[in-house]
């Protein structure tokens, strides 16, 4: 019954712990200028074939709702 409690603590740390790195690995990504402008999105139609969009990346873009603003709302030391 202990593992209940305390398997949501394990998994919002290791969650926390992925972010963080994926964030940084997308910091590094953006200094270096390795990231496009334009992103590609895979949709199915009907007939079941696969149909490539080309996107702005902007309708991707979360705003202020990336992983730094919810460390910061819970006062939380990166």
């Amino acid at each position: 019954m202990e593992g209940c409690w305390n398997l949501p603590s394990i998994m919002i740390i290791a969650l926390r712990i992925y972010l963080s790195q994926e964030n940084k690995r997308r910091d590094k990504l953006a200094e270096a200028n390795r990231v496009a402008s334009n992103g590609v999105v895979e949709t199915v139609d009907s007939d079941g074939g696969k149909v490539a969009r080309i996107v702005d990346n902007s309708q991707f873009d979360l705003g202020e709702f990336d992983v730094a603003f919810w460390i910061r709302i819970f006062g939380l030391e990166l």
